[in-house]
């Protein structure tokens, strides 16, 4: 019974928190334009920083902790406030009231993570001004968020003056099988650029793991319709192409023509794992290059930073497969090979993954080395390393 009167009760503050020039529509990726229209330059009253009062409807919400179509509905009254304070921001006071949207979220129980999109504050670019916002209903759970705003304002030619229109679409999170925005989603940061037809695409990169410590971004391009925003590609299509984990996205041109993304390598492959990898580490490095294809990408560069923890990965899995030959090219010293098979470096094939601990202080052990080892038939072994042309090679192993 309970569960009904919540369900009709969010329903209701739904409908009444968009009731009039501000509505949502009730489906994934919905889009509203020409939200508000005024004169550029007309004073507004300033709603940033007041606080909705005891009685406000969307202060009254009971936490909903199911997630889908009640999730939904329980994110529709912030959204509308959030809608609402964003529209009655007249352009002298925008820049400030953007500053304190999220101080204004708190305020009002929403919580609230928004960043500008690049490229988005020129008018005369023809690029409009953008901010993109993910909403979260949950106090205990501020991470999570159950909506995902894309809002944008822009001008068009009026009489006496130019008039300005705000936009905003929403995907929520519940719809993630149709725009695979998940709850964990969060915006890190976003480019607008034109194509070569002179329609507005954006590259967005959203965090995928908000809260757990370990940022594995994601990256989606989308292009503004008469219809909103279509999300073109994004990044679960490559598959396992898509190397990402502790990763940072760099676009490498003005506009939305390619991207680098560089991080760590976490069970590369599916190979086993010689050492235990945490979190916090060890790992190698990558960093891998995507160009633009038409409304996609295809990577084009992937590269395995050289350094001395990839070599002694490479060393210990040629040991373990025989691969003598190939052992030799990564030390100085062919007795280098016997000397690590004494000293019990060599893992069996079975059971896979032994997941050996090594001891390092800082990642620039794992870059030039020492490491040692601290567990396994090889603990107390000490592994050197030189950097010989582009790569390191093993010079000493004690134990």
């Amino acid at each position: 019974m309970k569960g009904t009167i919540r369900f009709i009760l969010a329903i209701a503050l739904a409908v009444l928190a968009s009731w009039g020039s501000l509505y949502l529509a009730e489906h994934s990726g919905s889009y509203q334009a020409a939200v508000r229209l005024r004169p550029v330059g007309t004073a507004q009253p300033q709603t940033c920083g007041q606080k909705a009062g005891e009685d406000d409807p969307a202060r009254r919400r009971e936490p909903v902790e199911a997630f889908g179509d009640q999730s939904k509905l329980a994110a529709y009254p912030d959204v509308a406030q959030v809608v609402a304070y964003l529209s009655g921001l007249d352009p002298e006071s925008r820049q400030q009231g953007l500053k304190d949207l999220e101080q204004w979220g708190a305020q009002h129980e929403i919580y609230l993570h928004a960043i500008e999109a690049e490229n988005g504050r020129y008018f005369r670019s023809g690029l409009p001004e953008m901010l993109l916002v993910d909403v979260s209903s949950n106090k205990d759970y501020q991470y999570l968020y159950d909506a995902h705003l894309i809002c944008w304002w822009t001008l068009e030619p009026g009489e006496p003056h130019w008039i300005e229109h705000f936009h905003y679409q929403v995907f929520y999170s519940a719809d993630r099988a149709e725009n695979d925005l998940d709850r964990n989603f969060n915006i890190t940061s976003a480019r607008l650029a034109p194509d070569d037809q002179g329609r507005t695409e954006m590259g967005a990169v959203y965090e995928t793991c908000s809260g757990t410590g370990a940022p594995i971004p994601a990256y989606y391009l989308m292009r503004l319709g008469t219809d909103g925003w279509q999300i073109l590609w994004h990044t679960s299509e490559p598959g396992d192409q898509w190397r990402a984990f502790h990763g940072v996205v760099a676009f490498t041109g003005p506009g939305l023509e390619g991207f680098n993304i560089s991080g760590d390598i976490w069970n590369y492959e599916g190979q086993d794992e010689i050492f235990s990898e945490s979190n916090a580490g060890p790992h190698r490095w990558f960093s891998d290059t995507w160009e633009r294809q038409g409304d996609s990408y295809r990577r084009v560069r992937a590269t395995i930073i050289p350094s001395a923890y990839n070599t002694l990965i490479n060393f210990m899995r040629h040991l373990k497969e025989g691969q003598t030959s190939q052992a030799v090219q990564l030390v100085a010293d062919r007795n280098l090979i016997t000397k690590a098979r004494e000293a019990g470096m060599v893992q069996p094939l079975h059971p896979r993954g032994q997941d050996w601990v090594i001891a390092y202080n800082n990642d620039v052990h794992l870059l030039t080395g020492p490491i040692t080892f601290i567990t396994g038939p090889a603990s107390g072994t000490a592994i050197s390393f030189k950097k010989t042309g582009g790569d390191w090679v093993i010079i000493s192993i004690k134990k």
